[in-house]
């Protein structure tokens, strides 16, 4: 039943959306899809299961509950979706109906003033990464640190912002941009964040965008995302080491502890697969509750709200975090039915956002609406609520800032006419 409803919505969404690969809707739609089919066929026909902590060798009964749910969650957010395109003007609509084509490049006259503003967030990450993790980066024995998590969290995502403007400038500034750009990688690898993988790929797709389309230059993007999957394999392969840190990472490469062509296979299942066994076993765990979901959606830091007093109760063992989807499964049909459904309003929302900027040339704010909403997709199936819904979050913040600077420039050009 939710198969034929899901098609059903698809097919109505796919008549009034028109298809861009960096559409928020259609790459929720995309990864689900592969999601639960991969998933499903690596349940019922692969053997020679991979099983991350056991966690694959599940009942039947358990793994056609956690399908059903996923299910659900898509034809909820179908529903969402449709909903916000019935309930927006004729002229909303026509920018659902409108294609991005061609509006993916751009060339942009940078002011001055962005070269300095990199700088001072280079001075910030590398002052937040010595105040976090210090001589740590290069050498640990745990592969995480429970300290300074705030100022981790601040890092991560002032570098994100920073590798944002590194690709968007590239064109007039490449080694300034290159060598900043491997300096956040180093950092980010030495963390052994999978976000690095992100800023890889963002980095990628902003060069791309901005340069001129020809098939070099497109056969280097298709390089690049393939390298990128090529990094995410090497940190995955890294985790189980004895010590952490650049030089562990790095001197493993040159012996036996890490086979990064083997685990290529292991990603595809990591990425596709994984989650929904995790999932799983956060419905058996059965660890939330009103409150739990009240902490995990209040945007407040997390000290505020109390999140680190049932952090470490909504975790199937301490590497893997109960995930977002499964926190909000264990609720029951009704609540999940009512979540997924503000999640498609609020794509619905993002989505129209995000084309009205790519529409007025605001091409990099759309991008990162994009990205931001990909996370919070790809998030949910490996991290806690809270961890994953922040993305959506941020991606309001943005769209904030941006209509704040807008009407500020629209004030200044007004004072400037009337003198």
């Amino acid at each position: 039943m939710y198969i034929l409803l899901i098609a059903f919505c698809t097919f109505l969404i796919s008549r009034v959306v028109k298809f861009a690969l960096i559409s928020p809707i259609y790459s929720y739609l995309i990864f689900y899809g592969l999601c639960i089919s991969l998933t499903t066929l690596y349940y019922y026909h692969y053997e020679d299961k991979i099983s991350i902590y056991n966690f694959d060798y599940i009942k039947p009964s358990l793994f056609l509950e956690a399908i059903t749910f996923h299910l659900l969650a898509v034809t909820s957010f179908c529903i969402g979706v449709l909903l916000y395109y019935d309930g927006s003007t004729k002229k909303i609509k026509k920018l659902f109906n409108k294609s991005l084509k061609g509006t993916l490049k751009f060339s942009y006259d940078l002011p001055e003033s962005i070269v300095p503003l990199i700088h001072i967030f280079m001075v910030t990450i590398i002052l937040l990464c010595t105040f976090s993790y210090g001589e740590l980066l290069f050498f640990r024995e745990d592969y995480l640190i429970e300290k300074n998590t705030s100022i981790i969290t601040l890092m991560k995502l002032l570098s994100f912002v920073t590798v944002l403007m590194l690709g968007v400038t590239y064109k007039n500034q490449k080694w300034f941009s290159i060598g900043y750009f491997v300096v956040i990688l180093l950092i980010a690898t030495g963390t052994g964040s999978r976000l690095a993988v992100i800023y890889a790929i963002a980095y990628a797709l902003l060069i791309f965008m901005s340069t001129k389309s020809t098939f070099l230059s497109k056969l280097a993007l298709v390089v690049n995302v393939m390298l990128a999957f090529v990094y995410l394999a090497f940190l995955t392969s890294v985790r189980p080491l004895e010590f952490h840190g650049i030089l562990p990472y790095f001197s493993s490469i040159y012996g036996d502890e890490t086979d990064v062509v083997s685990n290529l296979q292991f990603n595809i299942y990591y990425t596709f697969i994984f989650g929904i066994f995790v999932t799983s076993k956060t419905l058996v765990g059965n660890a939330t509750d009103w409150g739990t979901i009240m902490i995990s959606l209040n945007p407040l830091p997390g000290k505020w709200v109390g999140w680190y007093e049932i952090a470490g109760t909504l975790r199937a063992n301490k590497y893997a975090p109960y995930t977002a989807n499964g926190e909000v499964f264990t609720m029951g049909r009704i609540f999940t039915f009512l979540f997924f459904s503000i999640i498609g309003l609020l794509f619905g929302y993002l989505e129209h956002r995000m084309r009205k900027l790519f529409l007025r040339g605001s091409k990099v704010f759309g991008f990162i609406v994009s990205i931001l909403c990909v996370m919070f997709v790809i998030y949910s199936f490996e991290y806690n609520l809270r961890s994953s819904v922040r993305y959506l979050y941020y991606a309001l913040v943005v769209l904030l800032f941006y209509y704040f600077i807008g009407k500020y420039r629209y004030k200044i050009s007004q004072f400037k006419k009337t003198r």
